[in-house]
């Protein structure tokens, strides 16, 4: 019954219009009772006027309490599928016998056109949240309703289905990828080492050079000795 399965930015708008028509249908049903009772009419007369206003004023208020139902059940993500079908078709059914006779009453031109417009609207805005809802059960028993709503989980793996907003959206969440610090301890300069030049000897220029260069004879000490 917690699902989000219900666009409010469809339902909002049809709620306004519902709560406005029924509250001035109330009203002047209650205006039209207190001035039944203000004028001498026939007693025939006088009874079908009040059983009018009574039965459209009793009818207006109990959509108000279903709307307010409505409003309550889908801010606590409770109002589920086949439950808004039940009360969307008690309205449409209802205010469709409401619209028939208004249609009676326009051709023998014993209403206003202002009251049929608003009958009209009135009757409109339950029959479109019954298809709304009749298009939402549907889904849900082949198993679309749900659809294109998946978004991976946190590191890639697996899916959350938990959290979606059920709207038809994809949502990838970003993976973060950890990079180990540098080792301050390692060389990170480029290897520029090149192959040491041959040792070579020391070889001065001139005499000492001949001398230092010429190989070298050591007497033997107390050798020939006499």
């Amino acid at each position: 019954m917690g699902d989000k399965i219900w666009l409010k930015k469809a339902l909002i708008p049809l709620w306004s219009i519902q709560l406005i028509v029924l509250l001035l249908f109330s009203a002047t049903s209650a205006l039209a009772l207190w001035a039944v009772d203000q004028v001498e009419l026939d007693n025939s007369v006088e009874s079908v006027l009040n059983l009018g206003a009574a039965i459209q004023l009793a009818f207006s208020a109990a959509t108000i309490v279903l709307v307010i139902i409505e409003i309550i059940l889908v801010a606590c993500h409770r109002l589920g599928p086949v439950a808004n079908i039940v009360i969307q078709s008690i309205k449409s059914l209802v205010w469709t016998v409401f619209f028939i006779l208004a249609i009676i009453a326009a051709v023998d031109g014993s209403l206003t056109g202002l009251g049929f417009f608003l009958l009209l609207v009135l009757f409109l805005t339950c029959l479109g949240q019954l298809i709304y809802g009749a298009v939402i059960v549907h889904r849900k028993r082949k198993g679309t309703l749900y659809r294109g709503n998946y978004s991976l989980a946190e590191g890639g793996h697996g899916l959350n289905t938990a959290n979606h907003d059920r709207s038809g959206s994809y949502t990838a969440h970003p993976t973060s990828v950890s990079v180990p610090p540098p080792n301050p301890f390692r060389d990170s300069s480029p290897n520029t080492s090149t192959t040491q030049a041959p040792y070579t000897a020391y070889n001065p220029a001139g005499a000492a050079g001949n001398y230092y260069g010429a190989p070298q004879a050591y007497e033997m000490q107390g050798s020939n000795a006499k």
